[in-house]
């Protein structure tokens, strides 16, 4: 468990805090001193050039990420989906992931929100998870950034598996980051469908070192989308 001091200097939730108060503790910073503020560093993602490729609403994707900070590191996504883990002090970029890497045809971009932060119990385990344009839920280890293998399959989630089945030309895309529940066992995911995909509910994988069990996934769903 962090301590107080700690754990205020740090931005582990989407929202700040479990309540999604976006409020920090933090007093170094105030109406008086904030005029005297100075970059210390800046990061490219290098997604300007996007190559002509436009979202249906925007002619540059929008970059609506809120990142994260943890342990000295700095988590967020990018308009194509990337994570990228920044040295919080420094800017330095320590990994970054694409779930587009190998995808055939042009490079989708559009507002994605953010990851969110996983510890175990005993907190010898940190996960980053986040959503995806094609509807996957993806954990990845919060030091390398490689995907866990114990999570899903090989890291992933496939989010449409027994809810989107009947609507294979549907979108169906997670753009915020996941809600982990108290206990930290599951994740809910919303998402933003189509017209002909509206009534489904949020889906709950497990966050366990089990692997994926598909039944009692389905099952969650279903409690879930009749909440």
């Amino acid at each position: 468990m962090l301590v107080p001091n700690v754990s205020a200097q740090e931005w582990r939730f989407y929202g700040g805090d479990p309540g999604g108060t976006r409020s920090s503790p933090l007093k170094q910073i105030n109406r008086q001193n904030v005029k005297n503020l100075k970059r210390a560093w800046t990061y490219h993602m290098g997604e300007v050039d996007r190559g002509g490729n436009e979202t249906d609403r925007h002619h540059i994707a929008p970059f609506e990420s809120t990142p994260i900070v943890i342990d000295g590191m700095l988590y967020f996504s990018t308009p194509s989906n990337r994570v990228i883990a920044l040295d919080a002090e420094t800017g330095r970029e320590i990994w970054q992931f694409d779930p587009q890497a190998g995808r055939t045809g042009p490079r989708q971009f559009f507002q994605h929100r953010g990851v969110t932060y996983w510890q175990s119990k005993t907190g010898g385990e940190g996960r980053i998870l986040y959503g995806t344009f094609d509807g996957r839920l993806i954990a990845l280890d919060a030091r390398s950034g490689k995907p866990c293998p114990e999570f899903g399959k090989n890291g992933t989630v496939d989010l449409r598996a027994g809810v989107a089945d009947a609507y294979p030309g549907a979108e169906y895309s997670v753009t915020s980051p996941p809600a982990v529940c108290p206990k930290g066992q599951a994740a809910m995911c919303g998402r933003l469908t189509s017209a002909r995909a509206n009534s489904y509910g949020p889906s709950i994988p497990f966050l366990g070192k089990e692997k994926w069990d598909t039944k009692a996934g389905k099952e969650m769903r279903g409690k879930s989308a009749q909440a």
